[in-house]
């Protein structure tokens, strides 16, 4: 939070930050559990989905100290994350 005052007439803006509540950072936590499925398109292009359950999740603004500012929880649920891999092949590897 940043409180602004003006000190007199035509005087410059002065500010007071209150660093015990400016925000610096997130802690974010997670914890899941799930299965990862992929398939190879081709030689190098890969496809792959991941599901899962999370069955914790939590979010932690924190101040430059790094005090916590307060904590959320967010609610458990299920999700699906999916991607395309492209796979640089190693010629290395072939000799």
């Amino acid at each position: 939070m940043i409180v602004a005052m003006r000190v007199g007439k035509g005087a410059a803006l002065a500010t007071k930050a209150f660093s015990s509540q400016c925000l610096d950072n997130l802690a974010y936590s997670v914890g899941s559990a799930g299965i990862t499925f992929g398939v190879r398109l081709f030689k190098t292009v890969w496809v792959y989905a991941y599901g899962a359950y999370a069955f914790f999740r939590r979010f932690e603004p924190r101040n430059a100290a790094g005090d916590s500012i307060g904590i959320d929880s967010f609610p458990r649920e299920f999700f699906v994350r999916a991607g395309i891999e492209w796979r640089i092949p190693d010629r290395r590897a072939r000799r």
